[in-house]
Order: structure tokens, then C-alpha cells, then sequence
């Protein structure tokens, strides 16, 4: 037979990040590397093998993921479970699901559907009452099932991706919790598995958000004797959950953190434009840093999609495409309509949306206070009006300032930005002024309105394929 012509290797290479990646993982996981342990860079290379640069673009993976964490005396530790970031988490990985809900159904047969509910209730029933230890840990088992069903039902993966991601943290802060689960969270799960079992969607949602709001109400804030989160310039104590992101993962900026916003601006305005190749000397040279902040950039760039790594062969600005937009655009959607309908009906009204703000572009990258022109169909969307209509968006969907969730979308926004921006996409007509109108401005919109608002507005946004060049 001929050999099979395929889109990637069949036989995938491994890199030596990518294993330094995997084992130090492994080594939180299973205790070789305990909570609040520093890790020294010359220790790790004696104990891997392996030179300074994949360790520390391993190290920066997994301080995105919140696994390990960068004190102000440049001191990295292994992160100390928390049972409020576990209950954070695990709230963000139910606002996945119900936001993918059609998809997690509709993808499995009568028997991937049955099994997946087996998984569902065995959890539920194994933290019946306070003996069921370990109980709260195999929740973390949810994910993968959850994650495969939507590989199954949904093109491209990202939202499976996304979901496995947030697992591996939430595993690792689950450790936290005492024994046993919450009657509301075992009650919620049967309910989730009642309703894959029967292929309804909106059942999946009102589960998930009735599990979501029981671990958040239940999971304890700390507990008696428990060792928190080591922090910049803390000793190892108590964590509440307002302590959680002030104290937790206030990491002081990096090297990499520059190198990161530099290429991020300059791929999302145009500078670098899609399928550009990125040679690591010529970045040194342009940059005027070493190859490990470059690198450590350059894998926060794969990992919200505006870059593209292929290992011993190229790294490229990735090359925006209609399917990749809309999965990541329905996926923001979803998340954006959960936070809406989580939202506090009490709030107060939003308030008239500004046409002149300070804009700033996803993730933090800072652009200079201008006008933005309302985009109305006639011109392509600027990175500038995009920033603006997401910070509205996620103004009308009360979307948290920190937390889960809050990066989940801020990894979702520079994707949307760059297929934007690159393929010139459009507001269609009229889309702003139904924003308006459907997220109530002046009265204090409930959270299905803010839902139907935030789903309207990115829904309005079309773009064109990306021409190779």
C-alpha cells in the first residue's frame, strides 16, 4: 500500500521540555515534590538530566497552571493546596460543561452515555456521609470522562483541551478538602448523570450549576491546621478564600512576562503577521534577551492559540481559520453566559457603556487611551475596538476581575483578537445598538438578558479566511 499522507507526524517528537513538563507533574501529583517545596534550578537539572532552559519553560507551564509559584525573591515553591481555589476551580470546570452541554450529549451513543453517568454516580455515592475520604479528590476523575465526550461531540478540541488543563490544578487543590462530599455536590452529580443518560442538554447546565454553587458554598475556606499557599514574603498558614489571588499568586513580574506582552501586541496589531516564522536568534537579537524568557513566552503564546509550535521543525504566528474562531468563540460565549446567569441579581444597573475608554489589550498588554470609533459594519474591527467590545462584554456578564474563570476567558480573548484583526472581521450592522438594547443599560438587566446580550454580541462579529502568505 502507498504511505499514508497525514497533516502531522504520525510518530509525534519529544522535547525535552515537554518531558521535564510531565515529570515534575507527576512528582506534585504523586508527593516527591511536596506542598510548599522550593525548586532550585540546579537541583532539578542534577535530578532531570537536563539543561537549565526546559526546566525553567517547564516551570513557567506549570505556573500558569497556579502549580508552582515564583515568590518576590525569585524562590519557586509547589503550590499548597486550597479548598476555596479548589472550589474555583472545579466552578469554572461545571461552567465547561454547561457551556459545551449540546455537544458533551450529543456526541456519545447509549452506551459512552451510561458510562459516563456510572462515573458520575460512583463519585456522588462515595462521599455519602463524612467516611467517604478521599471522596472529594475523585472528583478530579470527572474530568478526563467529561473532557473525551467533548473530543467526541465537538471539532478541533479546544474546549477538551481547556477542560483537561483546568483539571490538573483542580486535582492538585482538591487535596485540601476534608472527607467526605457536600449532600448538595452528591446530589447534583446524580442529577448530571440522569440527565447525560437521557441526552438532555439543559439538565446538564442546571446540574452543573447547581454542583458548581455547592461546592462554592460548601467547600471550607480553610481548614483547622491547614498549611495555605505560600505567597510573597508569607510563612505557610491558613488561606481564606479572600486571601486566595491577593496573597496566593501575587507573583512578581517576570522576564518572560515582558517578552510574552511584546510578541503578544505585535502579533495581534499586524506587526508579525499569520504563518510569520519565529527564529529564536533573530528574537534574541530583536529582544535583546537570553532563549529561556523567549521560550517561556513563546509556550504562553501556543497556549492561547496565537502561536504555533511544531517541534524540531518550526514556530510560527499561527494562521487564524473559520472552525478554530467559532469554537473559540462559543466557548467564551458559554463562559460569559454562565457568569451572567451566576451573576448577583441584586447588583446594581451597569450603567451607560462608555465610547470613550482606555483600552487594553487581552491579557494585559497595555495600549494608550484613545477613542474608539464605533464599529459599525462599514470598517474592519481594530485590535482597539475589539479590546473594547470584549471589556463591555464582559462588563454586562459581571465576569470576576480575578479567579478561574477570569482566565479562562483572558486565554480565550487574545485568540478571538488575533483570527479578528487578521482576517478583518466585522461587526455586522446594528449589532452594538441591539447590545444596547438587549443588555438593559439603564435598568439593571437580569442574568438571562446579560446572557442573551453577551451571546448577541460576539455572535454579530464575522470574519473571512486567512490567506496564506
Amino acid at each position: 500500500m502507498p504511505v499514508p499522507a497525514t497533516a502531522r507526524p504520525v510518530i509525534p517528537r519529544r522535547l525535552h521540555k515537554d518531558a521535564v513538563f510531565d515529570h515534575l507533574l507527576a512528582a506534585v501529583f504523586d508527593g516527591t515534590l511536596s506542598p510548599g517545596e522550593r525548586l532550585r534550578d540546579v537541583d532539578l537539572e542534577r535530578w532531570l538530566g537536563v539543561s537549565r532552559t526546559p526546566i525553567r519553560v517547564a516551570l513557567a507551564k506549570l505556573g500558569d497552571l497556579r502549580l508552582v509559584e515564583t515568590t518576590s525573591k525569585r524562590a519557586t515553591r509547589v503550590v499548597v493546596p486550597c479548598a476555596a481555589e479548589a472550589a474555583d476551580l472545579f466552578a469554572t470546570a461545571c461552567a465547561m460543561v454547561a457551556a459545551e452541554a449540546d455537544g458533551l450529549v450529543a456526541a456519545s451513543d447509549d452506551p459512552d452515555r451510561a458510562r459516563l453517568a456510572a462515573g458520575l454516580r460512583a463519585v456522588a455515592s462515595s462521599g455519602a456521609g463524612a467516611e467517604g475520604a478521599g471522596a472529594a479528590g475523585r472528583l478530579a476523575e470527572l474530568v478526563g470522562p467529561m473532557a473525551d465526550a467533548l473530543d467526541r461531540g465537538l471539532s478541533g478540541g479546544l474546549a477538551a483541551e481547556r477542560l483537561r488543563l483546568v483539571g490538573l490544578p483542580l486535582r492538585h487543590h482538591l487535596r485540601a478538602l476534608p472527607p467526605g462530599l457536600p449532600t448538595g455536590l452528591a446530589r447534583a452529580l446524580d442529577l448530571a448523570a440522569a440527565a447525560v443518560e437521557r441526552g438532555d442538554a439543559p439538565g446538564v447546565v442546571e446540574a452543573a450549576r447547581l454542583a458548581a454553587a455547592a461546592a462554592v458554598a460548601s467547600f471550607p475556606t480553610s481548614a483547622p491546621g491547614a498549611r495555605g499557599v505560600v505567597g510573597p514574603g508569607r510563612e505557610p498558614g491558613v488561606v481564606g478564600a479572600t486571601e486566595v489571588t491577593a496573597a496566593s499568586f501575587r507573583a512578581p513580574r517576570l522576564l518572560s512576562d515582558d517578552v510574552h506582552d511584546a510578541l503578544l501586541k505585535v502579533v495581534l496589531d499586524g506587526t508579525l503577521g499569520p504563518g510569520e516564522r519565529l527564529v529564536d536568534d533573530e528574537l534574541i537579537a530583536w529582544l535583546g534577551v537570553s532563549r529561556t524568557p523567549i521560550r517561556a513566552a513563546l509556550e504562553r503564546l501556543s497556549d492561547v492559540g496565537v502561536v504555533e509550535l511544531a517541534a524540531n521543525r518550526y514556530t510560527r504566528v499561527a494562521r487564524p481559520d473559520r472552525a478554530s474562531f467559532e469554537e473559540a468563540r462559543r466557548l467564551c460565549s458559554g463562559l460569559l453566559a454562565w457568569s451572567a446567569l451566576r451573576g448577583d441579581p441584586s447588583a446594581s444597573a451597569v450603567g451607560p457603556l462608555d465610547r470613550s475608554v482606555s483600552v487594553a489589550v487581552p491579557v494585559s498588554v497595555a495600549v494608550a487611551p484613545r477613542d474608539v470609533a464605533l464599529p459599525d459594519g462599514s470598517e474592519p474591527i481594530t485590535l482597539a475596538a475589539f479590546s473594547w467590545l470584549m471589556r463591555h462584554a464582559r462588563r454586562v456578564a459581571l465576569v470576576p476581575q480575578a479567579g478561574a474563570l477570569a482566565r479562562e476567558v483572558d486565554r480565550l480573548e487574545p485568540r478571538l483578537a488575533h483570527a479578528v484583526v487578521a482576517s478583518q472581521g466585522r461587526l455586522r450592522p446594528g449589532a452594538w445598538q441591539a447590545f444596547e438594547r438587549a443588555a438593559g443599560v439603564a435598568g439593571g438587566p437580569d442574568g438571562r438578558r446579560r446572557a442573551e446580550a453577551v451571546r448577541g454580541l460576539l455572535a454579530s462579529i464575522d470574519i473571512e479566511a486567512v490567506e496564506p502568505q
